[in-house]
């Protein structure tokens, strides 16, 4: 849904990062036994950029690492706290 999107778009930015919406990917993994059936069933997929956190020629930690899990656990964490059980925003 969109409010999901911008949700976790607007998070993300507050947090300085730079978002790109379908780009490189797009689309989410949903499990096929509720696509389209339950409607509390929704989707985002986060694809973050392996250069933020290892060095990708020897796959290393990059000394940011840790900074980046931290705020996609926050980022995920609000996204909770909003979501709730219902299949959309609380409040």
């Amino acid at each position: 849904p969109v409010w999901l999107r911008e949700f976790t778009k607007a998070d993300f930015i507050k947090q300085g990062f730079s978002v790109n919406i379908n780009r490189p990917f797009s689309g989410a993994l949903v499990p096929v036994e509720y696509f389209q059936k339950e409607p509390a069933v929704s989707g985002i997929m986060i694809e973050i950029n392996r250069r933020l956190y290892m060095d990708e020629r020897t796959g290393k930690r990059l000394s940011d690492f840790e900074n980046v899990k931290r705020t996609v656990s926050g980022v995920v964490s609000e996204l909770t706290k909003h979501y709730g059980n219902c299949g959309g925003p609380i409040g």
